[in-house]
């Protein structure tokens, strides 16, 4: 059986626009359910409330998937601590799962260091490079880069 690790290092803090109120139909649960088998073990690592990704209701995880485990990600865990305990799942590949925060946040940046970090373990990783998050924060750095490797750009 193959287990997989989708990964969600940056919740929506408390300055965040979304709130914890907010709910989702379908709810979330279904589609990581679809998503699951019996040749394939997911296990979800969310920070809370990380409500565009699992379904949560005031913070907390609600409607849990059946076939997919959900552990949260302590709100204080750094880089390292998030990648140990990704690490403890003895995972054949982690999957970067990204969302935005609105106003800002750094969240694209932090699955990057974690999946490098993973890496760095031997675990193989599906993710974006840090040096491809920072370049992102950066309209004029992204638009060179996208332009260098023959995209057209405006």
């Amino acid at each position: 059986m193959m287990k997989i690790a989708l990964f969600c290092s940056g919740g929506q803090g408390p300055e965040s626009q979304y709130t914890p109120e907010m709910t989702y139909a379908p709810k979330r649960a279904v589609d990581w359910d679809a998503c699951a088998d019996e040749e394939i073990s997911l296990t979800f690592y969310v920070k809370l409330p990380g409500s565009l990704v699992v379904d949560t209701k005031n913070g907390m995880l609600s409607d849990r998937p059946e076939k997919v485990s959900c552990v949260p990600i302590p709100e204080d865990y750094s880089t390292d601590d998030i990648a140990d305990l990704i690490a403890s799942g003895r995972p054949d590949v982690a999957v970067a799962v990204t969302v935005p925060d609105i106003p800002y946040d750094w969240n694209q940046v932090r699955d990057a260091v974690v999946a490098e970090k993973l890496a760095a373990r031997g675990i193989k990783t599906i993710a974006h490079e840090p040096d491809m998050a920072m370049a992102a924060f950066k309209k004029s750095v992204l638009n060179k880069m996208l332009f260098q490797n023959g995209f057209s750009v405006a």
